[in-house]
């Protein structure tokens, strides 16, 4: 329709809300396709850095067994289930990583090479991991920050499970991936450091876990037993140095010994220890330890259900013991993962089983310091046969498993 000066109106009206209509478009699109948009003009770029800005979600990866062969060109015989499955839902992230925390199987990791010298063998499986680093952290965007570890078993929560049901898996090949994108009041930072570091006041200072007054937790891994039995041992005891020496009022500290670190890959080879540091004001954290005295469902059960955590958890991570799962309760498969997932149904979970544990039963949820003091144990920091959880949230946005990105589905956690 025309007006009386010869205009097309509705033109008019289309072009006085194109902003809002392609924004409207683009929304549609995954952060990979919102990255090549912004190249075309200065009102797509505009529109797009807008939903990038808008996507503050913390998105998961997860891999079981033979997930994701279908639709890459690397055999299972030279690549990780994790590898092949990052590398597709790279592809449908709703977010663009600037941080990767990723934990792999060691088995698989370190995959025996056909050879029968004994030194040999050990150069082959060290270079299998190192390549498979590697080839992880050349997925990721140039400017994401990746750490990673192998470790004796994972737990996942799978991406395509609507019920959202974490799996332990102690033989199984599997992995996960947490993308953490830009947050705000959100600050995830790492820091390696060997067997022999020094631990002092000023070094503290300077990575950020002294004198930061909204960190709120603190994850701490020791590694370096599949280079050196030695070395691993130190690594632990400089790891529980440095635990004690962060405990303090108001702040998470929890963790585990692995196998090795994975990335940094540059850092491949050596015995030391791994801290991610969560701070900022939209962060808030708890923590629950089981100890030894828990022996079934029922008594994990009860007190996960003591945490009462309000609002509902963004993730939650579970650091255990490789002597508990289901050797330690009587052959019974994913005790831990389903009374947890009987408490948070809609919470996902991650961790790893180890070979020691830090941490301890504490609640900082609201800012209020609340330190569980039922027994000794609970006082220590450094633990084995036991089982320590950590509950994370971030603000307002919930975290979405890249899966149902392509799908344009909604995620209620």
């Amino acid at each position: 329709m025309y007006n009386m000066e010869g205009r097309n109106d509705a033109g008019a009206f289309v072009m006085s809300y194109m902003t809002e209509i392609v924004e409207g478009v683009l929304s549609y699109l995954s952060a990979k396709q919102l990255l090549s948009a912004a190249c075309v003009c200065h009102l797509w770029r505009a529109a797009s850095m807008r939903i990038l800005h808008s996507r503050q979600v913390v998105e998961w990866v997860s891999a079981i067994a033979d997930q994701g062969m279908e639709s890459v060109n690397w055999s299972a015989s030279d690549d990780l289930a994790l590898t092949r499955v990052l590398a597709q839902r790279l592809q449908t992230v709703q977010a663009v990583p600037r941080f990767v925390f990723y934990v792999a199987d060691s088995e698989h990791c370190f995959q025996p090479p056909r050879s029968h010298d004994r030194q040999a063998r050990k150069k082959a499986r060290l270079e299998f991991a190192c390549m498979m680093a590697t080839r992880i952290e050349t997925l990721l965007p140039g400017d994401c920050h990746a750490v990673g570890l192998a470790a004796p078993g994972v737990i996942v929560t799978p991406e395509d499970d609507p019920k959202c049901r974490p799996l332990e898996l102690e033989k199984e090949e599997g992995g996960f991936a947490l993308l953490f994108p830009e947050m705000e009041g959100v600050r995830v930072k790492s820091f390696t450091f060997s067997r022999d570091f020094l631990i002092t006041t000023e070094k503290l200072q300077q990575m950020g876990l002294l004198g930061e007054p909204e960190l709120r937790a603190v994850l701490l891994f020791g590694f370096g037993s599949a280079i050196s039995g030695a070395g691993s041992l130190r690594a632990w005891r400089k790891c529980s140095q440095l635990a004690s020496f962060l405990d303090r009022p108001g702040v998470i500290l929890a963790g585990g010994q692995v196998d090795q670190l994975l990335s940094p890959s540059k850092l491949f080879g050596e015995a030391g220890g791994l801290c991610i540091s969560i701070s900022g004001p939209a962060v808030r954290a708890a923590s629950l330890l089981l100890d030894s005295d828990v022996s079934s469902f029922e008594q994990a059960k009860s007190q996960l259900r003591g945490t009462a955590l309000e609002p509902t958890p963004t993730l939650a991570l579970m650091f255990s013991c490789v002597g508990r799962g289901q050797t330690y309760y009587n052959r019974l498969f994913n005790v831990e993962a389903d009374a947890f997932h009987s408490v948070y149904p809609k919470t996902p979970l991650f961790g790893f089983f180890g070979n020691g544990e830090f941490g301890r039963s504490r609640d900082v949820w609201n800012l209020q310091d609340t330190l569980s003091s039922k027994d000794g144990s609970s006082q220590k920091l450094s633990h084995s046969f036991t089982t320590a959880f950590v509950f994370l949230h971030f603000g307002e946005p919930a975290l979405t498993a890249s899966s149902t990105i392509n799908d344009n589905q909604q995620t209620t956690n």
